[in-house]
């Protein structure tokens, strides 16, 4: 009986899905996604790995305490729209507003996650920055983003920013005109952005 016992216990284990852990310097108090990537902080690294697999790259940034980040996973990251157009289209770095690990910056400079953000202009949590691999890392390190996503947008925002600026026609519509055609798109097919 004991034997059956283990060995059911064995089989239950086994039907856990694995979920990539968080790495181990990461602070505690930040949310990590399986499919984030396990970075050096070598952005020029991430840059070019990124690039390889035909993505751009994405820095969460987040702190200890923060609700909204908490809700970004809880909420957003939970829905498959949400996570299909962020996992297959970024390669996602997860920082710490606060943090002390060194950062090699796409310019090639090294300093602490806290002084990244200082540099960056980074001010609040959660923030997404995307930066296109669609150019060098040293251009990359002085153009603007892709685009920033400073704060919690609920899941529908959240996707149509990412559906816009991952659209090749996105230079043909300003962000306003086309995402107001978004919206009153969703309120005649009856969806409530709010709820969605």
């Amino acid at each position: 009986m004991t034997r059956f016992l283990c060995a059911l216990v064995a089989l239950c284990l086994l039907a856990i899905p694995a979920t990539a852990a968080a790495p181990d310097d990461l602070p505690d108090g930040l949310h990590w996604e399986e499919w984030f990537t396990h970075s050096s902080l070598d952005l020029q690294q991430d840059f070019a790995e990124a690039k390889a697999e035909g993505k751009h790259l994405m820095i969460v940034v987040e702190q200890q305490a923060c609700v909204y980040c908490k809700t970004l996973h809880e909420v957003n990251f939970q829905r498959d729209e949400v996570v299909r157009a962020t996992r297959d289209n970024f390669r996602v770095i997860l920082m710490d507003l606060w943090g002390d690990r060194i950062v090699t910056d796409l310019d090639g400079d090294r300093l602490p996650e806290s002084a990244f953000m200082r540099k960056w202009g980074v001010n609040t949590t959660p923030s997404m920055i995307a930066i296109s691999t669609e150019t060098t890392p040293e251009l990359a390190a002085h153009l603007p983003e892709l685009f920033r996503l400073p704060g919690y947008l609920k899941p529908f925002y959240h996707v149509a920013v990412l559906d816009y600026f991952l659209a090749d026609p996105m230079i043909e519509m300003d962000f306003s005109t086309w995402f107001k055609a978004r919206i009153a798109q969703a309120e005649t097919d009856g969806i409530d952005p709010e709820r969605w």
